[in-house]
């Protein structure tokens, strides 16, 4: 008999934080569950970590060859038989409440894709360093949240905190890694809208561990800025395809950020990067930005005055506004966990 969830938790090099959402996963108060380790060819202890639990609803998983973050989740989902399916990260912390709370909610609203939670943000020694929390209702309409995708820049959905009906899954596809890197999850999200509603749970259920330079959803790759500009740009026009008035509105919108957001990519590229990561970043101004950034970062390169002056000046206070932010941010959820006892708790416990 299929188990009514299927954890899926693809892995690669990370057998030291692995157990700690094993264990998370096993704690559940909902026990109907099989977990699926998809191990992406890892050269450390994973396989022993993993075996070592010896549950026979664990199953242990290791490709021959490492096909990559993306590709590795659509793996995890052909091999889930589950009713529902929730990829969770092997870094991030769920509380024993996620598995029993979203498949309520799924089962009380049978017209939902999907469902997702608030959440917490950690540092590397489980420090609160952030919480996300959105005005949702408990469900949303699927047209509602796929507009918001279409016309905003970042996704109010955190893939890791999701749960989705496999037969959704099923319906519109796997993720879309080769054309939209890593905005494939905001895609996917997009693709579910379209056929069913969202629910959303507003208690955070995960501690998720806030992003370092060295993972891969934290690099910066001119060719990820490409893709995510094609994924916005064809959003936009499968949203509005029958009203052109609110795609010339939208399609404003999107080339005044992607142009703000180029020219940043652009002088950041000219103080910081490799003349190679410059080349790569030129081909992609040239191809997507308007005249004003082309002119500008033109002008950039060629002036070594001005970027001994963008060096004294912007990067210093840039460094200074994105170190308020994290303090204000970090702030607020320990403002938050001082007024959440059971969430405090389980976090001074994790920290012990």
């Amino acid at each position: 008999m299929n188990p009514t969830v299927s954890v899926c938790v693809p892995t690669y090099n990370r057998a030291s934080t692995l157990s700690q959402t094993i264990k998370a996963v096993l704690g559940q108060t909902f026990s109907d569950w099989e977990l699926i380790i998809c191990d992406d060819a890892s050269t450390d202890e994973t396989e022993q970590v993993v075996r070592a639990f010896g549950d026979s609803r664990i199953h242990y998983c290791r490709n021959e060859k490492n096909l990559g973050l993306y590709p590795n989740w659509n793996h995890g989902i052909e091999l889930a038989s589950g009713k529902y399916i929730a990829i969770y990260h092997d870094h991030d912390l769920y509380l024993p409440t996620i598995l029993e709370r979203s498949v309520t909610l799924m089962e009380q609203h049978p017209t939902a894709s999907f469902v997702h939670t608030a959440l917490l943000l950690i540092d590397a020694v489980n420090n609160p360093v952030g919480v996300d929390i959105r005005p949702f209702p408990e469900l949303m309409s699927g047209k509602q949240m796929k507009r918001s995708l279409a016309t905003s820049w970042a996704s109010p959905i955190m893939a890791a905190t999701a749960m989705v009906r496999r037969k959704a899954y099923k319906q519109v596809g796997p993720y879309y890694h080769q054309q939209y890197g890593l905005g494939c999850d905001m895609n996917m999200w997009f693709r579910l809208c379209q056929i069913g509603d969202v629910a959303y749970i507003r208690d955070p259920q995960v501690f998720i561990r806030a992003r370092t330079k060295k993972e891969k959803t934290a690099q910066f790759h001119w060719s990820e800025v490409t893709q995510n500009l094609h994924m916005h740009r064809d959003h936009l026009v499968q949203e509005f395809k029958t009203n052109r008035l609110g795609y010339y509105l939208n399609r404003a919108k999107y080339v005044f950020q992607r142009d703000r957001r180029l020219f940043m990519y652009g002088i950041r590229a000219v103080l910081l990067e490799s003349p190679e990561v410059n080349s790569e970043g030129d081909a992609v101004i040239q191809s997507e930005a308007s005249l004003w950034v082309k002119s500008l970062l033109r002008a950039t390169r060629k002036s070594t005055s001005l970027q001994s002056l963008l060096r004294c000046l912007v990067l210093p206070l840039h460094r200074h506004k994105v170190s308020r932010l994290l303090d204000n941010r970090s702030q607020e959820a320990r403002d938050y966990l001082e007024s959440n006892d059971s969430l405090s708790n389980y976090l001074s416990r994790l920290r012990n």
